[in-house]
């Protein structure tokens, strides 16, 4: 099935994928095509791909950056504008510069055309303007800082957790199983899985990011750079994890010990198979079912935390509450702040209430509370604005 962020532009190319996917497939119309469906969250409590948006932690590091990484491509707009005024005999402002760039490439890429907007700078000019748009990826979208990609754990494992489901389901001769989980967003949640998946690392950086040791900036032309925002996320930009599952004499794959396995998932960036970290030989991993069917237990996946634990997240999990089985119950104080979505005043209402959950699948087993099959519905007073 198809998940959607709810964004409209979103669910168009959620809608324009499944009818390119299912045409003559079906009995609908003169196309032949079939239903399907196209599910969405609340903008405001969706953690699986719009977590750019809940996580307060991210958007107060955002916001404290921004002012940063302008002063990083200032040294650049203030040398091309320079540049052009003189080339030209204008009056261009850095402001002026900036709206140009975005023009060129906006016609670069809807267009094609690049003699107009983009023919005002040399191909040196074009790189220095790209290398500022990578830096600004980098240090507010990729690895510039971990909490970019750590607030996107809870998409990692929904990634995860539906590849354990489907094995289950297949090993258990369901007659039905999910044969494809397809998701779509934007580079606010590609880039973060991106870097969650480890691409576009060199040499030791794979083990700085698990250390979470800052990487370098990406470095300035006419040195070569390995993070380039326009590969990692273009236009219709993607990742895909591709479960296959082989039998454990294939000759094709010689593994011995812990890495001889039924399944392996093969990463794939823009349609294109990528090396990993594990192996930068390799394409695939191995890929076991966790004896814990929702990931790790928090005290292993302190990362997923990184928004949770911040006292004015509007958050989708209560830190340290856990289901156990289906149906049983546990008694948790919630004491959490909800943001007013509406208005101008900005004011905050507060939750705070004893109550009782239980899990509504067995799925949700030791699921943290907001996670996949692990969803709590409660009433509690609230009080204030917003309520």
């Amino acid at each position: 099935f198809c998940l959607i962020i709810q964004v409209p532009r979103a669910s168009a190319s959620a809608v324009a994928f499944g009818m390119g996917l299912f045409h003559g497939k079906g009995n609908l119309g003169p196309g032949q095509h079939r239903a399907f469906a196209v599910i969405c969250e609340s903008r405001a409590s969706d953690i699986w791909l719009r977590f750019h948006d809940t996580c307060e932690t991210y958007k107060e590091f955002r916001k404290s950056q921004e002012p940063s990484v302008e002063k990083l491509k200032e040294p650049v707009l203030v040398e091309i504008t320079s540049a052009l005024n003189n080339r030209y005999q204008l009056n261009f402002t850095k402001q002026d510069i900036s709206s140009l760039w975005f023009l060129c490439k906006q016609e670069a890429s809807l267009l094609n055309i690049t003699s107009q907007a983009c023919g005002l700078f040399n191909s040196h000019e074009v790189s220095l303007l790209e290398w500022t748009d990578d830096l600004e990826v980098f240090i507010l979208k990729g690895y510039g800082n971990g909490v970019n990609y750590h607030m996107g754990v809870p998409l990692l494992q929904d990634v995860i957790q539906s590849m354990e489901q489907a094995i289950v389901a297949k090993e258990g001769n369901h007659k039905i199983y999910e044969k494809a989980r397809l998701r779509f967003a934007h580079a606010e949640t590609l880039v973060p899985f991106t870097c969650l998946l480890g691409l576009f690392l060199e040499g030791s950086e794979y083990l700085q990011i698990q250390l979470d040791q800052p990487l370098d900036l990406p470095p300035k032309p006419p040195q070569k750079r390995n993070w380039v925002g326009s590969v990692v996320a273009p236009f219709a930009g993607n990742n895909m994890l591709v479960l296959y599952s082989c039998s454990n004499d294939t000759d094709s794959i010689a593994l011995t010990g812990d890495e001889r396995s039924k399944y392996f998932v093969q990463v794939l960036h823009n349609e294109v198979p990528v090396s990993i970290p594990v192996n930068s030989t390799r394409t695939s991993a191995c890929f076991h079912v966790s004896s814990e069917p929702n990931g790790p237990p928090p005290e292993k996946m302190g990362k997923m935390n990184v928004c949770a634990d911040r006292s004015l997240q509007n958050q989708n999990w209560i830190k340290g509450a856990r289901l156990k089985n289906r149906g049983e119950s546990f008694d948790a104080k919630v004491s959490v702040r909800l943001e007013r979505l509406e208005g101008n005043g900005g004011s905050r209402a507060m939750v705070q209430k004893e109550w009782v959950g239980t899990s509504l699948d067995v799925v949700g087993k030791d699921a943290p509370v907001g996670a996949l099959g692990g969803e709590l519905r409660v009433k509690a007073p609230v009080e204030g604005f917003g309520s």
